[in-house]
């Protein structure tokens, strides 16, 4: 209920701001032609670089960015025990 009280007042100026441009969403209209337009643009990109290729390439890249997270966040874990640190 507190939540919900400051969120109403920090939200209010912004709600005014919003009908002061007296902007509806019934005024937008998207022309039909775009998604066609966007389909025939995401077949290209799937036809230029088909992903049962490039599926080996991604995951050898995910496991070497997760492997050199996991040994950085290894370090920082080792930097804070004194007897392993090595300083």
């Amino acid at each position: 209920m507190i939540v919900s009280a400051l969120l109403d007042f920090f939200l209010a100026p912004i709600y005014l701001l919003l009908d002061a441009l007296d902007f509806s969403l019934n005024t937008l209209t998207i022309p039909l032609g775009i998604f066609n337009g966007l389909n025939n643009l995401f077949g290209l990109i799937g036809y230029i670089f088909p992903t049962k290729q490039l599926i080996g390439i991604l995951t050898f890249s995910l496991t070497l960015t997760v492997a050199q997270f996991g040994m950085t966040l290894l370090y920082s874990l080792i930097s804070f025990i004194p007897t392993m640190s090595g300083k």
